[in-house]
């Protein structure tokens, strides 16, 4: 299994999701907050066919269903990971009955990729991050050992930052 796909393919089949236009989601994150992080319910308010400039490390944690990343129409399940790039078209659709609800679907960290590229003036090792933005700007999905071991990474690091256990 390799360490990570490129989400290139492109779909033959496409549903009334992908036939939309996109609509810009405002990320809110502080002047001086780096990134933003948060766990999502599906469905939610923002959980439709957008796209914004920030870069989003998307985990799904529970659910199965289809994924829209940029012309990538494919299937998604639990443990999932990918890094959505800049102002590239994403949905995670959970195909569930009417009025059903998914508690804490989603981890979702969104990141502005001038402030990682502003971090790397000061902390040298962060210019290796412009490799894997460069990667990520058509969607990268994680899997075999690397997803495990990026999921680990993802949960410790929450832990450390802001408490989290997931």
């Amino acid at each position: 299994m390799s360490a990570s796909t490129s989400l290139t393919k492109p779909s033959v089949a496409r549903n009334e999701t992908s036939r939309l236009a996109p609509r810009f989601e405002h990320v809110l994150t502080a002047e001086d907050d780096t990134f933003l992080w948060r766990i999502d319910d599906y469905p939610w308010a923002n959980s439709l066919w957008n796209f914004h400039p920030e870069f989003e490390i998307h985990l799904i944690r529970k659910s199965s269903g289809t994924a829209y990343v940029g012309d990538y129409i494919g299937s998604f399940g639990p443990g999932d990971l990918t890094i959505v790039g800049s102002n590239l078209p994403h949905d995670w659709v959970s195909h569930i009955g009417k009025g059903d609800r998914i508690p804490e679907r989603d981890l979702v960290v969104q990141f502005h990729p001038d402030k990682i590229r502003e971090a790397s003036r000061y902390l040298p090792e962060m210019k290796r991050l412009d490799t894997l933005l460069t990667a990520a700007q058509r969607g990268l999905r994680f899997s075999g050992t690397i997803q495990l071991d990026v999921r680990l990474f993802c949960s410790n690091a929450l832990e450390q930052l802001v408490g989290w256990k997931g």
